[in-house]
């Protein structure tokens, strides 16, 4: 039997408003027990969970293999699950993947005590690992993507993880494997909603971003498959709502088109929302005005900053007339609109956060998210902090914080910590007055939504009430 486990974290600043299922564990999960394989998922990170409790679990179904989706803020919690697994049974493989094994497999092998990590997509190296054991085979022996630790400590490296071309062949998560939807949540306008993706990867290059799992290639599921993917969705789950997940869902034009025209044709009736921010390229009004006919009614632009020598050093193409036009046509015609800002790149200055408030509330943005600068190793905005500033942790250990914990991550000349926390304040500060705080909470027509925009909102004051003990602004 093979265990998947979203681990938990003891981070601060998480955020606990948005909570989505382990999409891409579930995608292995199904992929294994689509081959022959038993495999189950249990999701820590969706509350106040501990390792204790994964260990009980793990002493009753006694997997062979337990798979961890580790990411830089979970790495602790991770740790003390495998030193636990080990005092259970030593036999027991221990694999980690996501984008910190994709980058630096032999540091999470030895950081965390697994005995692999996976590079890249998990379902055929996961697959690969469960037939070698089931075969008697040493378990990473032709293991496409493996990094492993071997039995007399040595290191073994596999074959590079090709990326998987067609995603039809993935059969679809099974979102029974973790209790269902409605124990998860996130801003919903209806509820129940369900979590998709219809692409994998982002073809830009933006500094700040990590690629290190789908490197710089995007796939595509046919539009006919996602298409049967909402219709299984609405048929066992009865959902409402579509959060659609991708990197760029817009990425290709012809594409995203055809999907809006099969959900037009088809009648399936349900709302939809862009989850993730979009890029401006492929946009115009007509196809804002399809995706508002097919039922889309909230979209998020991947901002970053209104200064364009800032999103030049950091490798954003981004048209902020275009953006204008964009945000201002989609408010016009009933989207609620989100738009995501990062404190603290490269060239920002007072005045550059000055201008991305201005900017925000020019648009009539009714949520905008300002996130710290995080220098994730691999990305250029880490080789950017190492080569001229200074980071104020250890970026490649564990962090105990997460996006709402309003922790500054590096210091550069002309931003230290202090001077990054006031720009950080200030930008909430200036736009979530108390007349707009009012007029969102007014529009809002669910108490699921309601109850997003209230744990959101308590992530971030806490995050803040917490830096600013340290540093008085």
């Amino acid at each position: 039997m093979v265990l998947l486990v979203n681990p938990g974290s003891f981070a601060v600043g998480v955020n606990e408003a948005t909570v989505v299922p382990p999409v891409g564990l579930l995608y292995i999960a199904a992929f294994l027990n689509n081959n022959g394989f038993r495999a189950d998922v249990y999701d820590a990170g969706r509350g106040a969970d501990s390792p204790d409790n994964v260990l009980r679990i793990i002493k009753d179904k006694r997997p062979e293999i337990v798979g961890l989706r580790v990411y830089y803020y979970n790495i602790a919690w991770s740790r003390l699950l495998v030193e636990g697994i080990r005092k259970i049974d030593a036999r027991i493989k221990v694999g980690v993947g996501g984008h910190v094994a994709s980058y630096s497999p032999q540091k999470i092998v030895e950081s965390v005590g697994a005995d692999f990590a996976v590079s890249g997509e998990g379902e055929l190296p996961m697959l690969a690992v469960a037939r070698n054991i089931c075969e008697n085979k040493k378990f990473y022996e032709g293991v496409p993507g493996i990094f492993a630790k071997t039995a007399d400590n040595q290191y073994y490296s596999g074959m590079e993880n090709a990326r998987i071309k067609n995603l039809d062949d993935l059969p679809m998560p099974d979102y029974g494997l973790v209790g269902g939807l409605e124990l998860y949540s996130s801003r919903n306008k209806f509820s129940p909603s369900a979590p998709i993706f219809t692409t994998r990867g982002c073809a830009f290059r933006c500094s700040f971003c990590s690629r290190h799992v789908f490197k710089s290639l995007v796939t595509f599921r046919s539009p006919g498959n996602v298409i049967a993917e909402i219709n299984a969705l609405k048929d066992r789950y009865s959902i409402r709502q579509v959060d659609i997940l991708d990197d760029n869902f817009t990425v290709n034009r012809a594409y995203a088109e055809k999907i809006l025209d099969m959900i037009i044709d088809e009648n399936i009736n349900l709302a939809f929302d862009l989850k993730c921010g979009v890029r401006i390229e492929s946009l115009d009004e007509a196809f804002l005005i399809k995706m508002r006919k097919a039922g889309f009614h909230k979209i998020a632009f991947g901002i970053e900053s209104a200064d364009e020598n800032v999103l030049s050093i950091c490798n954003k193409q981004l048209n902020l007339d275009k953006l204008r036009r964009m945000a201002l046509f989609a408010k016009k015609i009933g989207f609620t609109t989100f738009g995501f800002f990062i404190i603290g790149l490269p060239g920002e200055t007072r005045n550059s956060v000055y201008e991305s408030v201005r900017l925000a509330k020019e648009i009539g943005l009714d949520i905008a998210n300002f996130c710290m600068a995080t220098p994730y190793p691999g990305t250029e905005l880490y080789d950017y902090v190492r080569a001229n500033g200074t980071f104020l942790f250890d970026p490649e250990g564990n962090y105990d914080f997460g996006f709402y914990g309003s922790r500054v991550f590096y210091a550069l000349p002309g931003m230290d910590e202090k001077e990054i926390l006031y720009r950080f304040n200030y930008a909430y500060r200036k736009f979530y007055t108390i007349p707009k705080v009012i007029k969102y909470c007014s529009k809002m027509r669910s108490l699921a939504e309601f109850k997003w925009f209230v744990n959101a909102g308590i992530s971030v004051v806490r995050g803040k009430l917490r830096l600013n003990r340290r540093a008085k602004i």
